[in-house]
């Protein structure tokens, strides 16, 4: 009886065969919606995307009012994902070059197809290892882009003034790589980095040296490539993603602050970085402080003009530029409004914002009621996690690289994984009141 048992318990069930063939299904998709035009006609693209979308909305239809498994947190993660499933078409008929729409909303569907996929596939809860190893690999990757691609024309930072003539000197990258901007890498390395600096702070029972190498290595890697993009609000960013690693690891750490925040001045007045910050604070282009505000304030008017439909997504270069014109001496359009929450705003409206704040609450009130109960594996998991959105929402006060972009698709990487640090045997619902 025993070899037969052993045998039913590991054959898959039909839904687990539905989840392994949705992974893949969205595995053959993203080349198609990240690179719109260059596998099937850019024409078919507005097919693809609605299909895709109709299939989806109807997908969480089902489980949300046909099968109703879901409570507490999933279910309010389930709500905001359908809600911005939902007004999704809305965004699109508003916009003034709906083809631009098209891809931008192809963008966002992918992510959320990702993330959908993920959630249910059985590989992710079963392999102990690999809602790590995402993380380390896709930063990698991220790590090898820029060494080929980033070639900075000018150190903008005095620390990396060494680096200038080094930089100078590096070959060019192979032509068949795609340019990325260095801003938009920085943004997603910032989400994956926290992982491997994860894995050394709660190193699990086995705390042997060959457990270190391979996180440490990779966080190195991972370091250098942000390094060379020179973003500095990437670079603020991952700093509160770490902090916020540090005091979840160690609550009572919350007491250095003070002293932290007086070492860093101290070490800025010494640098000189103060007196750098100082000039940059100071300057009138629209890449400083006063340019962010001046594209801050075009944002807010667009976003109060069109607050509930948006301005249609993927179309803030037009839309700014036609409303609500840059000076004169402005020629050159900037992508997004640098700051995540009103680019979201200003693409989805306020209903899709509120839909993805609520699955931002959601997602941290799972990880949190986690942290306490769960197992060394799931505390590093849990742990990335919370500093890789923690990056992410500060460095999104600064900018929007993590929205309406080919690396856009990562935040949802993240929570994904935030939902398999649920152990496989707890109740799908997880209730907002469980302990467990």
């Amino acid at each position: 009886m025993a070899p037969a048992s052993s045998s039913a318990a590991g054959r898959l069930s039909r839904w687990d065969i539905l989840a392994w063939l949705e992974v893949g299904a969205v595995a053959l998709l993203g080349p198609l919606l990240l690179w719109p035009g260059r596998l099937v006609p850019l024409a078919w693209h507005p097919g693809l995307v609605g299909t895709l979308l109709a299939v989806q909305i109807l997908r969480q239809l089902w489980r949300l009012l046909i099968v109703r498994k879901q409570t507490g947190v999933h279910l309010l993660t389930g709500w905001a994902v359908l809600g911005l499933l939902a007004w999704l078409p809305v965004n699109i008929v508003v916009s003034l070059d709906p083809l631009r729409s098209w891809v931008a909303a192809g963008y966002l569907l992918f992510g959320l197809s990702l993330y959908l996929a993920l959630v249910r596939w059985p590989l992710l809860r079963r392999a102990p290892d690999l809602p790590m190893a995402l993380p380390f690999l896709l930063g990698l990757a991220l790590s090898a882009i820029a060494f080929l691609q980033v070639r900075p024309q000018a150190v903008k930072m005095a620390a990396l003034q060494p680096l200038d003539g080094l930089l100078a000197q590096l070959p060019a990258g192979p032509s068949w790589l795609e340019f990325v901007n260095p801003n938009v890498l920085a943004g997603g390395l910032i989400l994956l980095l926290p992982y491997a600096v994860a894995a050394l702070l709660v190193p699990g029972r086995d705390r042997g040296l060959g457990r270190q190498i391979l996180p440490s290595g990779v966080a190195l890697i991972m370091l250098a490539a942000l390094l060379l993009t020179q973003s500095r609000g990437a670079y603020l960013g991952l700093a509160a993603g770490l902090l916020a690693m540090l005091f979840l690891r160690w609550p009572r750490g919350a007491y250095l602050v003070p002293g932290l925040l007086w070492l860093l001045g101290l070490a800025m007045y010494l640098t000189g970085t103060y007196g750098l910050a100082v000039r940059v604070a100071q300057m009138t282009s629209l890449a400083s402080w006063k340019g962010r505000q001046a594209i801050w304030l075009r944002a807010l008017a667009a976003l109060e003009d069109f607050r509930y439909t948006g301005i249609g997504i993927g179309t803030f270069p037009e839309v700014i530029a036609r409303l609500y014109p840059y000076p004169s001496s402005q020629a050159v359009p900037f992508p997004h409004a640098h700051n995540l929450f009103l680019q979201i705003g200003l693409d989805l409206g306020l209903p899709g914002l509120l839909a993805y704040l609520a699955l931002l609450l959601g997602t941290g009130i799972l990880l949190v009621r986690r942290w306490r109960a769960a197992t060394w594996a799931q505390r590093a998991l849990i742990l990335g996690t919370v500093g890789g959105l923690t990056a992410m929402l500060v460095h999104g006060l600064f900018d929007a690289t993590t929205w309406g972009t080919k690396l856009a698709f990562l935040p949802w990487l993240l929570f994904a994984l935030a939902r398999t640090s649920v152990p496989a045997g707890a109740p799908s619902g997880y209730r907002l009141t469980s302990g467990r």
